[in-house]
């Protein structure tokens, strides 16, 4: 279970590439998709009686690239396939049905009080589009009872760097610059304008002074909002 693991331990940096960087959504962020499902929440969240579906939304950063998902839950009832869980993808725009991103499966005869199911998503190569696309998880209770507690959902992502466009910004770095990628990455960021206007230019062989390594580092981090 993640939350056994240590989520302290766990959490990566808020910036980087490399790192799997974690959401937390607690039981308090899931609602009812019908009026009709009874629950209640103390440090969790716990169903009453018969069936429903509860989800929330996942909030996570434009083109994280989404790589993990855990449900942490108690069941002290070992008879009978009480819950399931389920990655949405609803589009922004329109009634179109939800698409099934990853199913965690079904959880049955929990043998012991509180355990967890997760699953590998990085094989999905599924990018954050949160102008065109609202991400949910789902929890299907099926002839659940107060014994069923959900305490949270992690959801893990890597962030990534954009795509190279098909022209460039600099008349110094082609297309098959090894660093264009990242270069044009900066520019489209705000984080740099090169170092001239006219013709467009980033010199990528200058030295870079502390003056110009602060104004990258503080644009790039949005630091200070004092």
């Amino acid at each position: 279970m993640f939350a056994a693991e240590g989520f302290g331990q766990q959490q990566a940096p808020a910036f980087g590439t490399t790192n799997t960087s974690y959401q937390i959504i607690n039981d308090t962020e899931f609602n009812p998709l019908y009026s009709s499902d009874s629950f209640f929440r103390g440090f969790s969240l716990n169903a009453i009686a018969g069936s429903g579906i509860f989800d929330a939304p996942i909030h996570l950063p434009d083109g994280a690239l989404l790589t993990y998902a855990e449900l942490d839950f108690c069941d002290s009832n070992t008879s009978g396939n009480h819950l399931g869980i389920a990655i949405w993808d609803l589009p922004a725009i329109g009634t179109s049905p939800p698409v099934d991103l990853q199913d965690l499966g079904s959880v049955s005869n929990v043998s012991q009080p509180c355990a967890s199911v997760s699953a590998d998503m990085s094989g999905l190569n599924y990018t954050v589009d949160n102008k065109n696309h609202r991400l949910f998880v789902g929890l299907l209770f099926n002839a659940f009872d107060s014994t069923n507690q959900i305490t949270a959902v992690v959801i893990g992502y890597k962030l990534q760097v954009s795509p190279a466009p098909g022209s460039p910004s600099f008349n110094d770095v082609p297309i098959s610059h090894p660093f264009f990628q990242y270069i044009e990455a900066l520019k489209a960021s705000g984080i740099t304008g090169g170092c001239q206007a006219s013709p467009p230019l980033y010199c990528p062989d200058n030295p870079v002074t502390r003056g110009q390594m602060a104004v990258f580092l503080a644009k790039a981090l949005g630091l200070s909002f004092n």
